[in-house]
C-alpha cells in the first residue's frame, strides 16, 4: 500500500540515526479521527490508476508499506495488546476531488485513531521508520 506525503519539507523527512539514509518522519504519519489514510495498491491497479496519480500536489511523495508490516507494527513497539490492522475506505467523501479515480482505492490503517497519544507516537514512529520511499512520478 501507499502513504502519500504532502510535501518533502523538513518536517516531513528525517535522516534514520543508524543508516544516514532520509526516511519519512513521524509527522508524516499523522493521525486522523477515522486512522490514517493509505491506498491499496492493488485497488489502484484493478482501478487502472496508477500510482503517480496520488502526487496531486508538487513536492509530494509516495512510500510504500504492507499490510504485514501495519499488523506487526504494534507489537514491535511493544503494543500487542492494541492492534493495527488496514481497512478499505473507498471513495471517502470528505475528500478534494472526491470523483477521483484514486479515491476508489483509498484505505484506513485502523487503530491508532484510538490509542493514547503515548502508544500512538510509538507506532507512527514505527510505521515511519519501515516506510520505503517509492520513485512514482507524476
Amino acid at each position: 500500500m501507499l502513504r502519500r506525503v504532502a510535501h518533502s519539507g523538513p518536517s516531513m523527512l528525517t535522516s534514520d540515526k543508524i543508516t544516514g539514509v532520509q526516511r519519512p518522519s513521524s509527522a508524516a504519519f499523522a493521525v486522523d479521527p477515522d486512522g490514517i489514510s493509505v491506498f491499496s495498491t492493488l485497488a489502484l491497479e484493478e482501478l487502472g490508476v496508477a500510482p503517480g496519480e496520488l502526487l496531486v500536489r508538487p513536492g509530494s511523495l509516495l512510500v510504500s508499506l504492507t499490510v504485514q508490516q501495519v499488523r506487526g507494527v504494534s507489537a514491535q513497539a511493544g503494543l500487542s495488546d492494541e492492534p493495527c490492522d488496514v481497512l478499505g475506505d473507498p471513495w471517502p467523501p470528505d475528500v478534494e476531488d472526491p470523483k477521483a479515480d484514486r479515491h476508489g482505492a483509498h484505505a484506513l490503517i485502523d487503530g491508532p485513531q484510538r490509542m493514547a497519544k503515548g502508544p500512538r507516537k510509538h507506532v507512527v514512529t514505527a510505521l515511519a521508520r519501515l516506510a520505503a520511499f517509492t520513485d512514482h512520478k507524476r
